[in-house]
């Protein structure tokens, strides 16, 4: 599987190869993608049409689970008595339906009924019980197309009876009885599709949760053998993904619905298997934001991630894989905390935007990887890590490469490098970490010639897993070509994409493919940008640092790279005539615990970075690539004030000393720091 689905979330830009279609083939495309919100605010249709307006602004989704209430007669009738012995009528649900029909969806453009198994109390063997149980599921699929849902949300987990165990089906054969589950799926499916024929049956578990002697699986099979080509069923594989912590755990779900599941299908449901069912990966909010008052196994399993990330970005990457490996729909599950904090029997949750801002963003960025990474460069001015990028100084910096005949060649001409012939390589490396993410750009132009009419120009990115670079990590290789040219002839291409694990340096290679020796290829700039965004502040000890508010000029800080003032000076509280430099204070640590670094700082043209840099006991610096983590400072506000802040999650082995350090790069008359902290983070929970 990994060689299908790369540990690379790739964005392509203008791919030559997908965009033609001068034969008239209409190329398969995904559906867009969409995320549909559930928990224990899923609204009434009453709260929803009273509310919609502000639903839909809080939530960065493009669906919601809803439920029915009955009225009259049928009071008291809803989501947990549906899978029962109560024959509901539709008349019970006429305020439901002309709620659904006058509420005025605007986002969420994909709703769907609540429906599951309570309270399960039915006999297989009981005719009467199930023709109420299949009535109640003909209501509901009526409600859904007359109200314009997209179908039902189908939650099979037993909370009452355990139905799917086969508890209650004494004097039976186990083939008796899973032949008779299959028979009422068959009359469960017909319920639905009767009257709904274009249905979305959105399961929490399907064959996710079938296993050996369950009677899940004959009933699945069931409704398979009754689904009609307009119909689809999706499974939301709701455990795997509650605890999904790494792309290992997205692809498994992905091996497991197209592969592993297979076996629970009788061999004449295959095809409808295989096209009409889709994948809906799930995600359980509450251990990325919710403060628990005791120790919880789901966040237990989160944890690594929560740590490493911090829970807004885990989020965002996590939302991201499931969107990836999910055919339509992702799903995310709420409990105590809610987008638009609903109240529940008169308790308020809380909302998470205010429980942890960025969340908000962290969704949508989820949505369009490639667009939240250009953003991220430009919100905190990311520095372009590549040497020589714009070629200002010739083929400084770069490696050149054309291939094993060794016919290309390369030259400036014009702010520009020019390639010619062969397969030219313009290539540099750069020291990686696993689970960092980078966006990578290129910007070219491309005289074809008459022998080189399918010449192209590509971004080429692959691995290598030691230093040394000795050792490639072939299948995680990967590449884009750059798109159309524009009115002014240029061609640019884009990656976004997360580094393996094992990987320690990325070998990025500009490329031209195809080329003949009339052909013509002019590199304009390329660039690599660590798409890093400051850590979200956490609750701190004291300030470590000394005359960490700068009142005392620069007593306690250290002048690094004698500050490269340009014959200016510290004075005033500030770094005058400065051109590059840094100041840092360095204090002592303790390796197994994790601190937090900010600062605010006075500039208004100057490049700026905080650091958190380590020393070992002999007070000399650790190894950089491997221990330091640098980020940029915020664009100045009107005021000319930049702020940035960092986590020190991960102490290297061998560190006694932590540094602030803020670098300054560029020309400006004077820098002012006025503010810097140090400090332990307190952790709020265990």
């Amino acid at each position: 599987m990994k060689s299908i689905f790369l540990r690379i979330i790739l964005v392509c830009v203008g791919l030559n190869c997908i965009a033609s279609n001068g034969q008239g083939v209409d190329y398969w495309r995904p559906p867009q993608k969409k995320l549909i919100e559930a928990g224990w605010d899923t609204p009434t249709t009453k709260y929803l049409r009273e509310n919609i307006r502000r639903m839909e602004e809080c939530t960065p989704y493009q669906g919601i689970r809803i439920k029915l209430e009955g009225q009259g007669e049928g009071n008291g009738q809803h989501v947990k008595t549906m899978f029962g012995k109560t024959r509901w009528q539709y008349e019970w649900f006429q305020e439901d339906v002309e709620n659904l029909k006058n509420t005025e969806f605007k986002k969420f453009t994909d709703n769907f009924i609540a429906t599951g198994v309570m309270p399960g109390d039915v006999d297989w063997f009981s005719d009467s019980d199930w023709s109420s149980v299949c009535n109640n599921f003909a209501v509901v699929a009526r409600i859904a197309l007359e109200t314009g849902m997209k179908g039902i949300i189908f939650d099979p987990e037993e909370y009452g009876s355990y139905i799917w165990s086969g508890t209650n089906v004494s004097g039976h054969t186990r083939a008796e009885t899973e032949t008779k589950a299959r028979q009422r799926g068959q009359e469960f499916g017909e319920a639905l599709f009767q009257n709904f024929p274009e249905i979305k049956l959105f399961c929490w578990c399907a064959f996710s949760m079938v296993s050996n002697g369950s009677l899940y699986g004959p009933f699945l099979n069931g409704i398979y053998d009754v689904m009609p080509p307009t119909a689809t069923l999706i499974d939301g594989h709701e455990t795997k993904g509650y605890t999904a912590n790494s792309r290992a755990d997205y692809l498994k779900m992905r091996a497991d619905f197209s592969l592993d599941f297979k076996r629970h299908i009788d061999k004449k449901n295959l095809v409808k298997y295989r096209t009409q069912t889709q994948l809906a990966a799930a995600t359980y909010l509450e251990p990325y934001f919710r403060q628990y008052t005791k120790k919880s196994t789901w966040k237990e399993i989160l944890r690594p991630g929560l740590e490493k990330y911090g829970s807004v970005d885990f989020l965002r990457r996590n939302l991201t894989m499931a969107l990836e490996v999910s055919d339509e729909y992702a799903w995310t599950w709420n409990e105590y905390i809610s987008w638009w904090a609903g109240t529940i029997d008169g308790w308020q949750q809380k909302a998470i935007e205010a429980i942890a801002p960025g969340a908000t963003e962290a969704v949508l960025a989820a949505f369009d990887p490639l667009g939240y990474a250009e953003k991220t460069v430009k919100t905190y001015n990311l520095q372009n890590r590549l040497k020589n990028p714009a070629f200002e100084d010739g083929d400084k910096g770069w490696g050149f490469y054309s291939g094993r005949r060794a016919e290309g060649s390369h030259s400036p001409e014009n702010g520009t490098m020019l390639v010619c012939g062969g397969q030219p390589n313009l290539t540099q490396q750069l020291i990686v970490r696993p689970g960092e993410q980078y966006l990578i750009t290129a910007r070219g132009r491309l005289e074809t010639g008459t022998l080189s009419p399918y010449a192209i120009m590509k971004i080429n990115v692959s691995f290598r897993e030691s230093t040394e670079g000795t050792s490639w990590l072939i299948q995680h290789e990967i590449g884009t070509v750059l798109g159309e040219p524009d009115e002014e002839g240029v061609r640019e291409g884009k990656l976004f994409l997360t580094v393996p694990e094992r990987a320690s340096r990325i070998f990025l290679a500009l490329q031209v493919l195809n080329q003949k020796n009339d052909g013509k290829a002019y590199w304009m700039d390329a660039a690599v940008y660590l798409i890093k965004t400051p850590q979200p502040l956490c609750p701190t000890g004291a300030n470590l640092l000394k005359n960490y508010d700068f009142k005392d000029g620069f007593t306690n800080w250290g002048l690094w790279q004698n500050s490269k003032t340009s014959n200016g000076s510290l004075k005033n509280g500030a770094i005058e005539k400065v051109t590059d430099g840094s100041i840092y204070q360095a204090v002592p640590i303790d390796t197994t615990k994790k601190y937090q670094l900010r600062a605010e700082v006075n500039a208004k043209n100057a490049t700026l970075k905080l650091s958190g840099k380590f020393m070992g006991m002999n007070k000399k610096w650790l190894n950089a690539a491997a221990s330091d983590v640098t980020v940029s400072f915020s664009s100045p506000d009107s005021q000319g004030n930049c702020k940035a802040n960092l986590a020190l999650n991960d102490i290297p082995a061998g560190a006694a000393f932590a540094a602030c350090m803020i670098s300054v790069s560029g020309k400006e008359d004077s820098v002012k720091p006025f503010f810097a902290e140090l400090a332990e983070i307190i952790e709020s929970e265990k």
